[in-house]
């Protein structure tokens, strides 16, 4: 497996920015592409696709609630993230297949059959 394009763990910009974590792996017959999105539920994600360009979008939403003897407070936190990864031109993009669990979205990619004239 060959990792295609990955955000940099320290990346000043990533930290700064509500966009997610990304990787892309190569793999014989696959691409798949991960999507770090923690607290984020799938019907908030749009997931995009044209010409070989993914652009992810969503919304995360937190609640802080705090209670003592006095007061009760409660503190909510809407999040905005939107991300444009180029994709490679060799996959299928119209056979992709989604996962996501609360923590990743995983997207798989197909790829293309090569020509029949480098088969034969």
């Amino acid at each position: 497996m060959a990792i295609m394009w990955s955000n940099a763990p320290n990346d000043v910009a990533t930290k700064a920015s509500s966009a997610p974590d990304t990787q892309i792996l190569s793999e014989n017959d696959v691409v798949t592409v991960l999507v770090e999105v923690p607290g984020v539920e799938a019907k908030n994600i749009q997931v995009m696709i044209e010409d070989y360009n993914l652009t992810l979008s969503g919304e995360r939403r937190v609640q802080k609630e705090s209670n003592d003897k006095k007061r009760r407070s409660v503190e909510w936190m809407y999040e905005y993230f939107s991300r444009s990864i180029p994709l490679p031109e060799n996959i299928d993009v119209s056979r992709k297949s989604t996962v996501c669990n609360g923590t990743l979205l995983k997207l798989i990619f197909p790829k293309m059959c090569q020509a029949m004239s480098e088969v034969a």
